[in-house]
């Protein structure tokens, strides 16, 4: 019994209206851009289906069906797999973006390095800071004699931030990265505590009056995307086989 994968579901055209399509675009996947309205994707879009045939104001359009284009970057996975439309005309293999962490930093008017001497009183003084991470408020709460140097000030906020995030002397600055990523991966550095501790960050030598920007967690930015069934893949010609469903 010989296996094939070609022309077995019965293919769905709809009929669409266009402007601008010829038939040198015949085989490339296209967007909806307008009521019962379809263009080429750009590199990027979601397909909404494969341009079939075209005539002056209105073409055809594959939405379900079995069909072989031209793919680009890394080969499709075979079965369940994201594709998005690339350059061209032709197809690609959805790529997730790395998840990034949220941090925010308090910088300084000189250069540091983490042997840099902090400022703080070498007694019993205490400062504090509230940090919030991921929405959870974490209260720092500093012994200045344990905290003489900008690398022994990051390890007393460790340790009070514990396992949410970490404290690390980072281009000079004093950075505190949440320990989670994606878009609900925040840090918001307050100076002072609600107890009677002196401000932290505002005691540093050299400290800026003001605490950085946060730079917020990434969410994946690869855009909008739909899982095919890929049936074959010619990695030779860069050719995949898959359902449109």
């Amino acid at each position: 019994m010989e296996t094939t994968t070609e022309n077995v579901l019965k293919p769905v055209l709809v009929t669409f209206k266009h402007s601008g399509l010829t038939t040198a675009d015949l085989k490339k996947p296209v967007k909806i851009t307008a009521n019962d309205t379809v263009a080429l994707c750009s590199d990027g879009n979601a397909i909404d289906g494969i341009l079939i045939n075209v005539e002056a104001d209105v073409c055809g359009v594959l939405i379900s069906g079995d069909v072989t284009l031209e793919y680009s970057g890394s080969a499709p996975d075979l079965g369940a797999c994201a594709l998005l439309a690339a350059a061209a005309g032709k197809i690609k293999k959805f790529a997730t973006a790395a998840l990034t962490a949220g941090y925010q930093a308090w910088g300084f008017t000189e250069a540091k390095t983490g042997a840099s001497a902090s400022g703080l009183a070498n007694d019993t003084t205490t400062y504090g800071a509230i940090i919030v991470i991921d929405g959870v408020a974490k209260e720092v709460s500093i012994v200045g004699s344990a905290a003489q140097t900008l690398t022994t000030v990051a390890a007393e906020i460790q340790t009070d931030i514990g396992a949410a995030g970490t404290c690390a002397v980072v281009s000079g600055k004093i950075r505190i990265t949440s320990a989670t990523t994606g878009a609900a991966s925040t840090v918001r550095i307050s100076d002072g505590n609600d107890s009677t501790d002196e401000a932290l960050f505002a005691t540093l030598t050299h400290a800026n009056p003001a605490v950085d920007a946060a730079v917020d967690g990434t969410v994946d930015a690869s855009g909008p995307h739909t899982y095919y069934r890929v049936w074959s893949v010619d990695s030779d010609n860069n050719l995949v086989r898959f359902r449109m469903v």
